[in-house]
C-alpha cells in the first residue's frame, strides 16, 4: 500500500497510451499489411490517417478511440485552403455516416426504443465551412467563394471529391479549382440537409432551432450569385427547412393532474391517512419556508424549536448545579470527619495520659 502503485482498470493496456497512440499504431499495423505497389508507371502513396478511419470504425476495441479522434479534428479544424474543406468534409461525412448506422431500432411489442449518437461538432464544422462563401473584406480567406459565373453547370459536370486530394502532396490544376468549389458548395449543402433531417426526428424543436443557428446565420450571410440553379434550390430547400423548424410549436410542458401530498410533521395522524389511501408521504423541500407547506404553520413550529432548545439549556444548568452543591457538600462532610477524628484522638491520648 506504502509502494505509490497505480492498478490500471479491467481491459486496460497501460502500454497502449493515449487515443491519438492507439490510432497511428492501428495506421502503421494497416499499412504494413499493404506494401506499396506500382500501377500505370506511377508510385500509389500510402493511405494518409484520415483513410484508415472507415476501417476504425469497425473494430469494436478502437472505434471509440476513432470518434474521440474524429471529435477532435472537428473541433479544432483549420480551414486554410481548399485541401482542408475537402479533409474536412470527408471527416464529416464519415462522421455523419458512423452517426445514422448507429441509430438502432428494437421493437418491442408496441414500443419503440432509439439510440442515437449525438456529435454536436458535426454541425460546428458545417457552419464554420458554410462560412467560407460568405463575402467579406477578407475575399482571399473566404475559399469557396466563386470569382467567375458558373450558372450553366450542371451536377452530372462536377468532379467526384476523391479522397487521394485530400493528401497534400496531390496538387490540383487551377483549371479544375471552380467546380472542386462547386462540389465542395455542393456537398457541403447536402450533408447539411442530411444531418438536419437526422437530428429532426430525435431533439426537439428548440433545441434543434438553437443548435443549427450558428449554421443558419452563416447560410444567410453566404453568397450564391454565381452558383447554379441547383446548388440555389438546395439552399432554398435548407433555409425553408429551417424556417419551419423556428415556426414550430413549443412542445407543452409536463403537468399532472394528480395533487402532491407533502407529509406535514406536526400532525402524526397525517401519516396514518396517507396509508389507509395508500399513498406514500412525500416531502418537497422548499427552502424558504423550511419545508413546511403551511405558512401560518411556520410560526407555530420555529417556536416550539425555541422552547425546547431553552429547555435543554435549562436542564443542563440544572445539573451543573445540582453537580456543584453535591461535591460541596461532600467537601464539607470530609471536613468534619476530620475535625471529629482529630478530637478523638486528641481525648484518648489525654486519658492515656492520665492513667500512667
Amino acid at each position: 500500500l506504502n509502494a505509490d502503485k497505480k492498478i490500471s482498470p479491467i481491459d486496460f493496456d497501460p502500454t497502449s497510451g493515449n487515443s491519438h497512440n492507439q490510432f497511428f499504431r492501428l495506421q502503421d499495423m494497416v499499412s504494413t499489411l499493404r506494401p506499396i505497389v506500382m500501377a500505370n508507371d506511377h508510385l500509389v502513396e500510402k493511405k494518409t490517417p484520415i483513410s484508415y478511419l472507415r476501417i476504425l470504425l469497425r473494430l469494436p476495441k478502437e472505434k471509440f478511440a476513432a470518434i474521440a479522434f474524429i471529435s477532435d479534428q472537428l473541433r479544432t479544424a483549420r480551414l486554410r485552403c481548399l485541401e482542408d474543406v475537402i479533409r474536412y468534409l470527408f471527416i464529416t461525412q464519415i462522421a455523419f455516416e458512423y452517426c445514422s448506422e448507429s441509430c438502432k431500432c428494437l421493437h418491442n411489442d408496441t414500443i419503440l426504443y432509439r439510440n442515437y449518437i449525438f456529435c454536436p461538432e458535426i454541425v460546428h464544422a458545417l457552419s464554420r465551412m458554410f462560412h467560407l462563401t460568405s463575402i467579406g473584406p477578407n475575399l482571399q480567406k473566404n475559399i469557396l467563394v466563386l470569382r467567375k459565373s458558373c450558372i450553366n453547370v450542371e451536377a452530372s459536370d462536377l468532379p467526384p471529391l476523391d479522397v487521394s486530394l485530400v493528401n497534400r502532396s496531390v496538387s490540383s490544376s487551377h483549371n479544375i479549382l471552380p467546380s472542386l468549389r462547386l462540389a465542395c458548395v455542393y456537398r457541403l449543402i447536402r450533408l447539411a440537409a442530411q444531418v438536419f433531417l437526422l437530428y429532426d426526428n430525435v431533439l426537439p424543436k428548440c433545441v434543434l432551432t438553437h443548435l443549427f443557428r450558428p449554421l443558419e446565420m452563416s447560410l444567410v450571410n453566404s453568397n450564391f450569385l454565381y452558383h447554379p440553379a441547383f446548388i440555389v434550390d438546395e439552399v432554398k430547400s435548407l433555409s425553408n427547412a429551417f424556417k419551419l423548424n423556428k415556426n414550430a410549436p413549443t412542445p407543452a410542458r409536463l403537468i399532472s393532474d394528480r395533487r402532491i401530498f407533502i407529509l406535514n410533521t406536526l400532525h402524526s395522524k397525517d401519516s396514518d391517512d396517507f396509508r389507509k389511501l395508500s399513498i406514500l408521504p412525500q416531502l418537497d423541500p422548499v427552502f424558504d419556508e423550511r419545508l413546511c407547506v403551511n405558512h401560518d404553520l411556520n410560526t407555530k413550529r420555529i417556536l416550539l424549536r425555541t422552547v425546547t432548545k431553552e429547555k435543554r439549556c435549562a436542564m443542563r444548568n440544572f445539573r451543573r448545579d445540582s453537580q456543584f452543591l453535591a461535591s460541596h457538600r461532600l467537601n464539607i462532610i470530609k471536613k468534619s470527619d476530620y475535625i471529629r477524628e482529630k478530637k478523638t484522638k486528641a481525648i484518648l491520648s489525654s486519658i492515656r495520659s492520665l492513667e500512667d
